[in-house]
C-alpha cells in the first residue's frame, strides 16, 4: 500500500519497522525524524529518557505552544516546571533547542549530563567549543544562571509537594481545614464526594485534563474532545462553575447527572453550548451510566491499569493473541478517533451490532493494506449480541480508580 513519508510526504511504501505505524521514503529521512518518533515507536531498541521527551517536543515547530501539556517529569527533570518565572520558562526552551538543534547534542549525551550532575557545567563548554560569547543572549544567560539547571528535588518529591499543595488550596476553597481531622473527614466521604474533589484539585492544578485518571477524565467529559479549542473552554468552563457555586451544589449536580442544568443555572450555557454535542450527552450520563466507548477513547489516549479492562472485550480486545496485537488494535482506535474522524457513538452503535469492522472500513479516509484488513477483520469479530444481548455494558466511575 501506498504510504507518505512522515518527513517529506514523499510517496513510498516503506514504514519503521519498530512500529510499522510512521512511513518514511529513506534511512536518511527516517534518521532525521527519528528524534521525534522514538518517544512514540512501539519497539525504540532502548530506553526513553526524559532527555528524549524534552529534544522531541523542541523538534515539534509548535513546542512552545504545547510545552505546559507534554510529558510533566520531562519538564521537571531539565528544571522548566522549577523555573520562577514564565521567562525563565522560555529562555530555558531556548537553551535546549540550541542545544539538541544547533550544538547538535545527542539527547543520550545530555541524558548523561544531568545524571553525573554536570549538565550547567558541559552546556557552557559546548558554547564555548563553538564559538561562541557573551554577545550571544542565550549563551550569556547561561552563564549567569547555573541554580536553574540544578535540579534540587526528585520528580516523586516534586509531585508530592504540588498535590500537598493543590489539595490544601482545594479544602480552602470549599472551607475545610485539611488538619488531622479534616483528612479524616474526607477519608470517610463517598466515592462520588471523592470523585468531586479530586476534579477540583485537577481543576486547580491548570485545568490540565487528567488523562492518567480514566474516571474523572470520562465522567467530567474531557473524553469528548480532541482539539485545543474545547480544551480552551475547559480552562473557562469548570473554574467559572466552581467559582459561582458551592462544593455542595456541584457533588449534588454530578451525583444527579445535572451538571448541565446547574452550568445553565450559573449562566454558563452560552459557553458550555460551544462544546461538542457529546459533552453533553456525556455529563446527562455521569457518573454511572456512561456508553463504554469513552473507556475505549481513554485506553487509547492514556493506557492505565486504573482502567477496568473488561470495558475493552466488545472492542475487539479479547481476541488479540498478544501485548504486540494489543497495541496495534489500540493505533487502529486511535485513527479511528483522530485521523479518520469516526464518531464515538457511531462505534458504540457499531460494537453493539457486532460491525466494527464495517462501520470502520466505512470511514471515508480509511485506507488499508490487505494484511491490515486481515487483521482487523479477525481481531473485530465481535458477539456482542449474543453476549451482550445488543447493549454493551456502561461504563462505571467506581471500577476505574
Amino acid at each position: 500500500m501506498m504510504r507518505h513519508c512522515e518527513l517529506c510526504n514523499a510517496p513510498t511504501t516503506k514504514a519503521c519497522v519498530g512500529c510499522a505505524r510512521v512511513s518514511y521514503c529513506s534511512k536518511k529521512c527516517q534518521s532525521r525524524h527519528w528524534i521525534c518518533h522514538i518517544v512514540s515507536c512501539d519497539s525504540p531498541g532502548r530506553e526513553i529518557t526524559t532527555a528524549d521527551h524534552l529534544a522531541a517536543l523542541i523538534y515539534d515547530p509548535l513546542f512552545r505552544v504545547k510545552f505546559a501539556q507534554c510529558d510533566q517529569q520531562a519538564l521537571h527533570d531539565w528544571g522548566i516546571l522549577e523555573a520562577p518565572t514564565l521567562e525563565e520558562k522560555r529562555r530555558l526552551l531556548e537553551i535546549y533547542d540550541d542545544l539538541f538543534r544547533l550544538l547538535n547534542v545527542k539527547p543520550s549525551t545530555a541524558h548523561k549530563w544531568r545524571l553525573q550532575g554536570c549538565l550547567h557545567s558541559q552546556i557552557v563548554a559546548t558554547y564555548q567549543r563553538a564559538g561562541r560569547t557573551f554577545s550571544d543572549v542565550n549563551y550569556a544567560w547561561v552563564r549567569q544562571h547555573p541554580e536553574l539547571f540544578h535540579i534540587k528535588t526528585n520528580y516523586s518529591a516534586f509531585q508530592h509537594r504540588l498535590k500537598l499543595d493543590l489539595i490544601t488550596r482545594v479544602g480552602m476553597h470549599i472551607g475545610l481545614h485539611l488538619d488531622d481531622e479534616g483528612q479524616e473527614e474526607v477519608a470517610n466521604w463517598s466515592g462520588i464526594r471523592q470523585d468531586c474533589f479530586a476534579f477540583y484539585v485537577s481543576v486547580f492544578d491548570n485545568n490540565r485534563p487528567p488523562v492518567e485518571l480514566p474516571g474523572i477524565w470520562i465522567t467530567f467529559g474531557y473524553c469528548t474532545v480532541s482539539d485545543d479549542r474545547p480544551n480552551i473552554l475547559f480552562q473557562e468552563i469548570y473554574p467559572l462553575l466552581i467559582e459561582k457555586c458551592t462544593f455542595e451544589e456541584f457533588v449534588d449536580a454530578y451525583s444527579t447527572s445535572s451538571l448541565i442544568t446547574l452550568m445553565d443555572r450559573k449562566g454558563l450555557k452560552k459557553l458550555r453550548a460551544k462544546m461538542p454535542p457529546e459533552f453533553e450527552i456525556v455529563l446527562s450520563e455521569s457518573p454511572n451510566r456512561i456508553a463504554a466507548v469513552w473507556a475505549l477513547k481513554s485506553f487509547v489516549v492514556h493506557p492505565s491499569d486504573l482502567l477496568d479492562s473488561t470495558v475493552l472485550i466488545p472492542f475487539g480486545f479479547a481476541n488479540c493473541t498478544d501485548r504486540a496485537e494489543i497495541s496495534r488494535l489500540r493505533h487502529y482506535y486511535g485513527k479511528v478517533f483522530d485521523e479518520w474522524k469516526g464518531s464515538p457513538l457511531e462505534l458504540q452503535r457499531a460494537a453493539e451490532q457486532d460491525v466494527i469492522f464495517d462501520f470502520i472500513m466505512a470511514l471515508p479516509s480509511v485506507k488499508l493494506s490487505k494484511s491490515e484488513r486481515r487483521f482487523l477483520r479477525r481481531v473485530l469479530t465481535t458477539r456482542n449480541q449474543t453476549q451482550y444481548k445488543g447493549k454493551l455494558p456502561f461504563f462505571r466511575e467506581n471500577t476505574s480508580v
